[in-house]
Formats: structure tokens, C-alpha cells, sequence
């Protein structure tokens, strides 16, 4: 009689919100094919798991769909909700009918171990949280990514918390207080990332100009570097990187890193003063613009600075609205990214006076036009020049085969003929789509 092997159990994970979130999903999934398990996309699954994101309550509510169709695509599952949306919850401690377990910041890297007693039906309650509250928290969530399952770039997170406490921000409030990964941690998960054929690593965290708790950002400007002397790594850049830390020093470290990609996503938020004090940002327009000055000194003018626009924030009004746009524009962006407020219980600006959301998202829609137009003009100065793309996507089923990836400038390009993803490939910009590179590639059709 042959006997029946059990199937091992079957996860499904998803990620919401910041490249932080993206890291932690995926190096979660890889601890989870290390157990024994499967990580799927498809169901049927044993649990879904979610990386949930707090910055407004759409998110919250997006949230709160995708754990209920979890169970709509997989009836039996469990469910475990972690990240900031789960942080948040956690100070109340209402019931919450959409996940078996709510997982709190800090401690994901026990997921598995929950998981599993789950399954086994153990009796668990429903919050799992770290002892304390974030402001006193200063341990680091041991997730290891030993393996990319779902993107070609490697996210590689080495910083958590923040406490700079914007009125309008909660993740200061969720995320504990700042804290920096062990460098040689981060160097052996570069190390593997890159011996399994990553070549793009982007450093992620909550804060990531104070990693090593340092000023001027130089701990940031080392690491790079040491990252930089890593064998095969071919390209480093960041996911999002506030103004404070950004000196000459700094930005001179990065420029000597040949592999350091000449883009920044730094967040400005607002280009009015006044909605910059009560955001309690720290900074002014001149200031930032004297940033900007600064790194396109050092990179040259073809640096691309990509930026967070908040609109209808507390103090907001006509005037300050139309400056915003007027700096934005006078700062030489590229791509923007354009939110409207959300008011955040348990931040200062919460109960401030704000102009309607009928009124926020008319901005955001200028304000997203206008980054479509000012995206367009920066990706314009590279036609008839040759590009360099790291493959992420390689030929479908078109009629034509092409294949895409970004630039160093974090353009998307999309090149005709046949490549793998991971490969580096070079072709001609001929012509645009929007702010996208359409090039002709090398090589008949394909590019080397």
C-alpha cells in the first residue's frame, strides 16, 4: 500500500505601501521556502499573508479588501495581517474579523514559527506585538533575504524607524525609533542576492539617510562603498532619501561609487514655506533647492530627481497651491509622486482645518498632470543618445518581441528583440512615450 505524502503547506504573500514593505515580503517568502513551504500566487493556499500599509486610510482600506479575498479565493485559510496598518491597530486592540493574527513591527521575522502553530490549531492571540511602545523599541527584525522570488532588482533593507515626527505622518508613531542593520549583515545578503544573478541592489528603509545614526549621511556614503567593492554588483541606488542628510561630502562619496545610480528620490511634499512649517518638515524651498544644486554639481545636469508632492494640506490655500506647482517646476523634476492629505489619528494635523478632498484631489490631479509634462521633458534629453537597461521584463506574446527594464537614471526603456531578465542591454532612444524610452536596439534586433 503506498502511503500518502502530505503536501507541504502552501503561502500566498502580498506587500502594500513602501519598498521597505517589499523588502520585508519578499525576504519573509524566502524564510518561508527555507521551511518547507510553498509561495505561491495562486490559490489554493494555506494562509495569505499581508504587508499592509497606514499612510492614509485608502490604504487601510485596501488593506482590509485584500485580506477578505484571501479568503473569497482560498475559503480555508488563515490569515495574518503584519506592517503599519497591523501597528495601528494594535493601539486599540478592537476586534478585527479579517485576520487570525495581527502582527506588529518589529517582530516579522517570527512569522513563520506563528504560522505554523496556527495551522496546527495552537491557541494564539489574535495581536502579537512587540513589549513596549514604538518610541522605546531599538531591536532589529531579523529578516534575511536569501533569495529574490518576485522582482529582478534586489531591495535590501537597512534601516528602520524614524523619528522625525511630521504633524502629518503616523509612521513615526508605528515604525520605533530609528535603527540601523549590522553592516556585515548587509553585505553577506548583498553577497548572495548577488552570486543568484541580482544586479540592481536598492537600499531601503523608513529613514535611510540616518543608517548608522550618523550626520551629513556619510555611515550611508561607507556602505555604499563597501557595497560598491562587492563582486558582480553592477548598479546601487536608493528608494527614497530625505533632504536632511544630504551634504557635498556625501554626495561626493556617491559620485565615487561607479556603480551608484545618478537618481534620487528625495520628497519635498510642499513648495510653499509656510505648509513646509506646519509640516514640520525642517527645511525650506531655498534650502531644498540649494540641495538640488548641489547634487547636480556633483552628478552633472543629467542627474534625475524624482519627488513626493502632498496636496491639501492644513494652510493650503489657492496661492500656496500655485507656488507649489510654480517651485516644482522651476526644480527641474522628474517623475512626481502626488498624494492627497489623509488625516491621521494620533498625528498633530489630524483636527487642523484643511481645504475639502473634493478640493485635494483637484490638486492632485494638476499637480499629477504637470509631473506627466515635466517627466516627458527630462526623458526628452536622452533621445538619439544610447542607453543602458537592466532587464526586468523579457519578450511576451506581442507581435513584435521587446523587452524592459530602467536606465541608471531610473527611466523605463523598452527595447525591440529578445532578452532575459537580469541581462544588461544598449540601444538608441529614437523615440518617447510619455516619459518611457522607446529605443532601437543593437545587434539586429537584439541589443549587447
Amino acid at each position: 500500500m503506498n502511503e500518502i505524502v502530505p503536501r507541504p503547506p502552501r503561502v500566498t504573500i502580498q506587500a502594500l505601501g513602501c519598498r521597505t514593505n517589499q523588502y520585508e515580503a519578499e525576504a519573509l517568502g524566502s524564510m518561508f521556502l527555507e521551511r518547507g513551504w510553498e509561495v505561491v500566487s495562486e490559490p489554493p493556499w494555506d494562509l495569505g499573508i499581508l504587508f499592509s500599509c497606514s499612510v492614509t486610510a485608502l490604504a487601510e482600506r485596501k488593506g482590509r479588501t485584500i485580506l477578505r479575498r484571501f479568503s473569497r479565493r482560498s475559503p480555508e485559510c488563515r490569515r495574518i495581517l503584519c506592517s503599519c496598518y497591523a501597528q495601528n491597530l494594535l493601539r486599540r486592540k478592537e476586534p478585527f474579523p479579517e485576520a487570525d493574527l495581527v502582527v506588529g513591527n518589529r517582530i516579522k521575522y517570527r512569522i513563520p514559527l506563528l504560522a505554523e502553530a496556527l495551522l496546527r490549531g495552537e491557541p494564539l492571540e489574535q495581536y502579537q506585538e512587540l513589549p513596549g511602545s514604538p518610541g522605546t523599541w531599538n531591536s532589529w527584525d531579523p529578516l534575511f533575504l536569501s533569495r529574490l522570488l518576485w522582482h529582478t532588482r534586489g531591495f535590501v533593507k537597512i534601516q528602520d524607524g524614524c523619528s522625525h515626527f511630521c504633524s502629518y505622518c503616523i509612521i513615526s508613531h508605528l515604525r520605533g525609533k530609528p535603527v540601523s542593520r549590522r553592516e556585515e549583515d548587509i553585505v553577506e545578503e548583498v553577497s548572495r542576492l548577488v552570486r543568484g544573478g541580482c544586479g540592481e541592489i536598492i537600499l531601503t528603509g523608513i529613514h535611510l539617510g540616518s543608517y548608522g545614526g550618523g550626520s551629513g549621511g556619510e555611515p550611508l556614503g561607507r556602505l555604499v562603498q563597501k557595497i560598491g567593492r562587492i563582486a558582480g554588483v553592477r548598479r546601487i541606488r536608493f528608494g527614497s532619501l530625505e533632504p536632511f542628510s544630504i551634504t557635498p561630502d556625501f554626495l561626493t562619496m556617491l559620485r565615487e561609487t561607479p556603480q551608484f545610480c545618478p537618481h534620487f528620490h528625495i520628497p519635498l511634499q510642499s513648495g510653499d514655506d509656510q505648509v513646509l512649517q506646519k509640516m514640520r518638515r525642517g527645511y525650506g524651498v531655498r534650502d531644498f533647492a540649494h540641495i538640488l544644486s548641489q547634487a547636480r554639481r556633483i552628478f552633472g545636469e543629467d542627474l534625475h530627481v524624482s519627488t513626493d508632492l502632498l496636496v491639501g494640506f492644513s494652510g493650503e490655500d489657492v496661492p500656496s497651491f500655485e507656488r507649489t506647482l510654480k517651485t516644482v517646476e522651476e526644480l527641474g523634476f522628474g517623475k512626481l509622486h502626488v498624494f492627497p492629505f489623509s488625516p491621521r489619528e494620533g498625528t498633530p494635523a489630524f483636527s487642523w482645518p484643511r481645504p475639502s478632498p473634493q478640493e485635494a484631489e483637484d490638486r492632485a490631479r494638476r499637480a499629477g498632470a504637470l509631473g506627466e509634462i515635466l517627466l516627458a521633458r527630462y526623458a526628452s534629453r536622452w533621445l538619439g543618445r544610447t542607453v543602458t537597461v537592466l532587464v526586468e521584463k523579457g519578450p511576451g506574446r506581442e507581435e513584435v518581441p521587446f523587452f524592459q527594464g530602467h536606465t541608471p537614471h531610473f527611466l523605463l526603456a523598452r527595447l525591440s528583440g529578445s532578452a532575459r531578465p537580469g541581462e544588461e542591454r544598449t540601444g538608441m532612444v529614437t523615440t518617447l512615450s510619455g516619459g518611457d524610452l522607446l529605443c532601437t536596439s543593437h545587434n539586429r534586433g537584439v541589443c549587447e
